[in-house]
């Protein structure tokens, strides 16, 4: 299991599970970016 991590320290996102690409980890990456700066401009 592969985990981002706030700047803060107070989230973490599950990102990946298994073994997979490099691209799919950068794509889960941004696409968790994305949504959570959609929920901070709310």
């Amino acid at each position: 299991m592969l985990y981002l991590v706030a700047s803060d320290g107070k989230k973490i996102y599950a990102v990946a599970r298994g073994i997979i690409s490099e691209d799919k980890i950068i794509d889960n990456i941004l696409a968790i970016d994305r949504y959570y700066h959609k929920l901070e401009t709310r």
